[in-house]
């Protein structure tokens, strides 16, 4: 039996998880829509033109993918778009602290970490002795994707730009890199690739045939990277998904599921909320009671949550019963008003986890529900056939347990956000 084929061990194309969490940070706006793989295309030219190796240009361009996801919010994001960055520090440290936390990346965490600094920096006396190489061509990548009007066509710009990041050598960037730049930059082909219908195909072509294989333990590692990315945008929303998950996976023992399909419905709470990128910010934490068409743009999130899962197809399952969370048996729920009948049992445990949890929950515009309350709150949206109600009572006969569940397993995320957002105080 292959490593592979070993119970516990998924085999995920390097690809679609590199793909899946760049799009998932993505959808914060369509204003910055493309532009991780614009800049992992840069790089991965630049480090081809310094003579890397495939096994550095492949971290090299893994981590220019991902260069951007401790942009939490919109406005972080978007201030990381001007061209001279006062204050990079913030989002480049929470980019380090998220990869870093899921071991397969964490050499890659160190090139995200330092993709802001300048080559002048006072406290790097000797840059390209402590800064990566591969920090230095992602900030020049970067600057250089900053740069590009997307409405203007490509080739009228690209002497403009060449001409913009020389002024910056020395300065702001490692003359050598922009010397490789330069020579990448004088073919028209490099500037064609970073058309945005080419460069899915390109890093397809180039990530294709490398797989990793994560055993259950860096699965869980790899979800709760998607956690944080979605939950940490928020104090209110900081330990949501950690609670979904463990409920949902011992509402699902208590309902017969296996310990694998257990493990998988815990994977699927940490996963289940990941369309909420696409919800802007201040209407998660909005105080106040929600117009018609905000409620409308939060309603897409489920949407999201399945299609950005489908980029990891080994995730199937999961992404099934994470994605319907919000389906109802009477056929009221969205995103896709499934029958009774087409609404799968893991994805009705999900989606009383995910009721329990957030009535249990403080909320910008309420306090959390006491167990009773949500209790009956539970038992009435069964009796309107929004809920399962045979899994509600299986709920309601373990609603102690279920409650010590979402305790714990929240106490301990808070505790873990409170410490990721702790250098707050030190810019």
């Amino acid at each position: 039996m292959s490593e592979s084929e070993k119970p516990g061990v998924i085999r995920l194309g390097l690809f679609d998880v590199v793909t899946a969490i760049s799009s998932a940070v993505d959808m914060v706006s369509p204003l910055v829509n493309q532009h991780h793989r614009q800049v992992a295309m840069i790089a991965y030219a630049i480090g081809k033109e310094a003579g890397l190796p495939q096994d550095r240009l492949l971290e090299l361009s893994i981590a220019a993918s991902l260069h951007d996801t401790g942009g939490l919010t919109l406005a972080e994001r978007l201030s990381g778009l001007s061209f001279e960055v006062e204050h990079p520090e913030k989002h480049t440290e929470y980019g380090y602290r998220l990869l870093k936390s899921f071991g397969p990346f964490d050499k890659l965490a160190t090139f995200v970490r330092y993709h802001h600094h300048y080559f002048t920096d006072p406290r790097f006396p000797d840059p390209t002795g402590t800064i990566p190489l591969e920090s230095r061509i992602i900030h020049l990548a970067d600057r250089v994707a900053v740069y590009i009007q997307p409405r203007r066509y490509i080739l009228d710009q690209s002497s403009g730009i060449v001409a913009h990041v020389r002024r910056y050598a020395r300065f702001m960037f490692d003359p050598e890199v922009v010397w490789m730049f330069e020579r990448i930059a004088a073919r028209d082909s490099f500037w064609l690739n970073l058309d945005a219908g080419r460069l899915e195909n390109h890093m397809h072509e180039e990530f294709a045939r490398f797989d990793v294989e994560l055993n259950s333990e860096q699965m869980m590692g790899l979800a709760r990277l998607f956690t944080r990315i979605i939950d940490f945008r928020s104090p209110f929303t900081a330990a949501h998904s950690t609670g979904v998950a463990f409920v949902a996976e011992a509402l699902a023992r208590r309902n017969g599921f296996s310990y694998d399909d257990g493990h998988m419905m815990r994977l699927a709470g940490y996963l289940h909320d990941l369309g909420k990128l696409a919800v802007p910010a201040e209407i998660l934490d909005k105080p106040g009671p929600l117009s018609a068409s905000e409620r409308r743009l939060i309603k897409r999130h489920a949407y999201y949550t399945d299609r950005v899962l489908k980029k990891l197809p080994a995730l199937h399952q999961s992404r099934e019963w994470g994605a319907l969370h919000h389906e109802r048996l009477n056929g009221s729920g969205y995103p896709f008003k499934l029958a009774e009948d087409e609404i799968p049992t893991g994805a009705r445990i999900m989606a009383i986890a995910d009721t329990f949890t957030a009535l249990s929950e403080d909320r910008p515009y309420r306090e959390g529900q006491d167990l009773m309350t949500v209790a009956k709150t539970l038992k009435t949206m069964a009796d309107r056939r929004l809920l399962d109600a045979d899994i509600v009572v299986a709920m309601l006969d373990n609603l102690r347990e279920m409650e010590e569940t979402r305790l714990i397993s929240q106490h301990y995320a808070r505790q873990e956000y409170e410490e990721f957002i702790d250098l707050d105080s030190e810019w």
